[in-house]
């Protein structure tokens, strides 16, 4: 089975004119089925450009991008419900005035076209329960829910496709303590049952910790370090990795 992500060499220019600089230099990243690479660095490492290009919205100035097996061209089209995110703040994942079922089962629209709306709407009951909600949930909207339970929605929109690969993108920092334990828990949990790769991009080191199998370090747009969390964050090899876990 291939990769779920698959970058190699990946090289970006952002900017124009003067302002253009080197964001991502020779950046090498796999994940298989049902990993989670957690990705780490300061602000301004590169580690979001990285996530971009991993769903899709920058294309690479060098190397190569596979994702689910098959390159991003220029048509998003043939990854669509394939590839998914969660966000830091889960209210930019709802419309404000639409119930929470709508916008969950939004995404099947595009995927799944022949699903009538009662389907798609025992699909959307299923998931808000393995997500630990209930099925009135879903008519409910996004302000009537505390910031955990609509990060659960969130997941919830983003599994509905059923992906093979999902970015979580800060998908916990807004979160207190209690409340982040829980929804990486459930996110491992639901990992295991639906087997989708991801990629965990946090400046949070114990909750990379959590979530992910093996950990890989940007400093610059490079990585610089990769290995299992253990590994990296009890036995850092490089001086940056060593520094980032003492002011992390």
């Amino acid at each position: 089975m291939s990769d779920v992500l698959d970058m190699r060499a990946v090289g970006i220019h952002l900017g124009r004119g003067k302002g253009r600089r080197e964001v991502l230099r020779d950046v090498t990243l796999r994940i298989a089925p049902g990993e989670t690479l957690g990705l780490i660095g300061s602000s301004g490492s590169g580690k979001t450009t990285a996530g971009r290009i991993a769903l899709g919205l920058l294309r690479p100035d060098s190397g190569t991008a596979t994702v689910c097996g098959t390159p991003y061209r220029r048509s998003r089209r043939e990854h669509a419900g394939k590839v998914q995110a969660v966000l830091q703040s889960p209210q930019w994942s709802f419309n404000p005035r639409r119930r929470l079922g709508d916008s969950i089962i939004e995404p099947l629209g595009v995927v799944d076209r022949g699903l009538d709306r009662m389907a798609r709407k025992e699909r959307c009951a299923a998931l808000l329960v393995q997500v630990g909600l209930l099925p009135v949930h879903a008519e409910r909207y996004p302000h009537e829910l505390s910031g955990g339970q609509r990060q659960r929605a969130a997941i919830a929109r983003a599994l509905i496709t059923e992906p093979e690969f999902v970015v979580f993108d800060e998908a916990v920092s807004a979160l207190d303590v209690a409340v982040q334990q829980k929804v990486l828990r459930l996110i491992r949990k639901l990992q295991d049952t639906h087997g989708f790769g991801a990629l965990f991009i946090s400046h949070d080191l114990a909750a990379v910790r959590v979530a992910s199998d093996r950990i890989a370090v940007m400093l610059a747009g490079e990585i610089v370090e990769q290995g299992a969390p253990g590994e990296v964050l009890d036995h850092p090899e490089h001086a940056y990795t060593r520094r980032l876990i003492e002011t992390l």
